[in-house]
């Protein structure tokens, strides 16, 4: 047997003996993953082990160890934050020194954007300013136009040893507040705050009630490891309950030598610790852990940490509800949107088709020369007033459901195809159109319609505002982290004011040579669609005269061969 094919058989044979565990370790022991922000921490500290793959060149990562917060940006690293990606440009690609925030919690990882200037996105979608979004393994997070993947190895195992001093508490305590009031989902929300309690008391039992009053009474929320099925309501006079909710203090009750305590719902328990959830200085309900093993008790320092995660629960709640009403009033707004998009391209629209069909006729039955001109200016508006209701309606669909017919395309072909569509506008005005490629063209996935109307929308616009004998430059830059599209015309100079507007709904730039007015939406739709597709797209004032179109695409959108 030659000697690779023995070699081969005997790694072989010993790999089938081992577990999948066991060869994943093997498989990672040469991995070293930095740790972050903290680069002394003591041996068994929790840490997030994470990588984060450039979108364009997965090979191209960053292996990190997360024991604490840190900042995500560019430049010179100061403690507590981090450079990402400095080979590769990241100014240029809109990434701010201190974009955006990571923070690990016990069983999350969440992301903040830090009014950054160009924004952060995950998954297409853009994360507020100083709003918590969760990370999961697979994410894809874009900061200005910097995107990259996020892997998560391995997550904490956790602690749950005892508190020994003011200093532990006080960091388990800030720790505890993060995690639990960073929740916008009320399920969440009590999730998290059980799992902190069990794991910090080591209580086997935990039940969340929360006040009823219009009934009087306490209903079962939330519990753990209890069986509460026949019992959902309590009393509010109930005996533990009701002097928690009357003074707002804690209650523990560790079980006395002759009996175990016996709680209104029947279960006896070895020792019992009651807190009141308080908002506002008023009960809205009562958290209680319980031990049900012999010779367990909770300490005062249990029920100081039981009592901060009840009040944490208990402001997460308040804003789980806050989040909830935002929520719906913005799907109210969607479905008003929607409803707005189905009149205008149902109703509005068949009545409009009707009215230029009736102008229609009138010109070719009519002989009357003045009722004929007054059909072809109704026909003029009709058709006019037609395209504008297209414009809406595509502008309303970007808005709110972007990128829905996305497909591997061809951007040069897309742009060729545009320029061949607006050549006759070009030579009705004796407009050269000057079509250039520069770099090595590769595929990306987009919606080809919209990025074809787009094209022609900012073709037909340069178009418009060149003088007679002008030219348009339309040029396509490929590069290995973006794709640039420019589009120059030769027109008029522009007003400062109108930079600051130029892709507002219904906004006009200064009237054409003849005096012609756009209609102030192809513009709003262009935006649309670059947006959609997580680009960007800016105005300029060219070098000589006339507006430069300057639009660039991520390169996350390029199809890997």
């Amino acid at each position: 047997m030659p000697l690779k094919a023995k070699s081969d058989s005997i790694v072989r044979e010993v790999t089938s003996e081992l577990s999948d565990e066991v060869l994943q370790t093997l498989l990672n022991a040469e991995e070293t993953y930095r740790p972050v922000p903290h680069s002394d921490v003591q041996k068994g500290t929790p840490a997030w082990r994470i990588r984060l793959e450039l979108a364009f060149d997965t090979s191209v990562c960053m292996k990190l160890e997360l024991n604490g917060e840190v900042t995500l940006g560019r430049g010179a690293e100061e403690p507590g934050t981090l450079s990402l990606f400095n080979s590769h440009n990241t100014e240029s690609l809109g990434v701010s020194r201190r974009h955006a925030l990571i923070r690990p919690a016990d069983s999350k990882l969440y992301i903040f954007d830090l009014n950054s200037t160009n924004g952060t996105w995950v998954n297409g979608h853009a994360v507020g300013s100083n709003m918590p979004h969760t990370l999961s393994d697979g994410d894809r997070v874009m900061l200005g136009r910097l995107e990259f993947m996020v892997r998560i190895v391995k997550r904490p195992s956790g602690h749950t040893g005892l508190l020994t001093g003011k200093s532990e508490m006080g960091e388990k305590l800030l720790e505890i507040a993060r995690t639990i009031t960073s929740q916008l989902n009320r399920d969440d929300v009590l999730k998290h705050a059980m799992e902190i309690a069990i794991n910090s008391t080591g209580a086997e039992e935990i039940s969340i009630w929360l006040v009823d009053d219009q009934m009087g009474q306490l209903f079962f929320e939330a519990g753990r490891h209890a069986d509460h099925e026949q019992v959902t309501r309590l009393p509010v006079n109930d005996e533990y309950a009701s002097k928690v909710l009357t003074s707002g203090q804690p209650m523990r009750l560790n079980r006395d030598p002759e009996r175990q305590i016996k709680v209104k719902t029947g279960f006896l328990v070895e020792a019992l610790l009651y807190v009141p959830l308080m908002l506002a200085g008023v009960p809205i309900g009562v958290m209680s852990v319980a031990h049900a093993d012999p010779g367990k008790s909770f300490s005062a320092t249990d029920e100081k940490v039981v009592l901060a995660i009840a009040d944490f629960t208990a402001i997460a709640l308040q804003n789980a509800v806050l989040h909830q009403v935002t929520e719906a009033a913005l799907l109210r707004r969607v479905k008003t949107v929607t409803t707005l998009s189905y009149a205008l391209s149902g109703d509005i629209k068949n009545l409009l088709s009707s009215t230029v069909g009736h102008a229609g006729m009138l010109k070719l039955y009519s002989n009357d020369p003045d009722s004929s001109g007054i059909a072809d200016e109704i026909l003029q508006a009709g058709q006019q007033m037609s395209h504008l209701i297209d414009q809406l309606i595509d502008i309303t669909n970007l808005r709110e459901y972007p990128l829905a017919q996305q497909s591997v395309s061809d951007l040069v072909e897309i742009t060729r195809q545009a320029v061949i569509e607006m050549n006759e506008a070009g030579r009705a005005k004796d407009v050269e159109i000057d079509f250039q490629i520069v770099g090595d063209p590769y595929l990306i996935q987009a919606d080809e319609v919209h990025l074809f109307r787009s094209m022609v929308n900012l073709i037909d616009n340069a178009i418009h505002y060149s003088p007679t004998h002008g030219f348009v430059t339309v040029k396509l830059l490929f590069w290995p982290n973006e794709v640039m599209i420019r589009v120059r015309d030769t027109g008029p100079d522009v007003l400062e004011e109108d930079l600051a507007h130029l892709f507002d709904a219904y906004y006009r730039r200064q009237p054409s040579r003849q005096g012609e007015m756009g209609l102030g939406l192809s513009l709003e739709l262009v935006q649309a669609t670059i947006e959609a597709h997580r680009g960007t797209i800016h105005a300029y004032k060219a070098e000589d005269a006339g507006l430069e179109i300057v639009i660039m695409l991520p390169a996350s959108l390029r199809v890997q061969e």
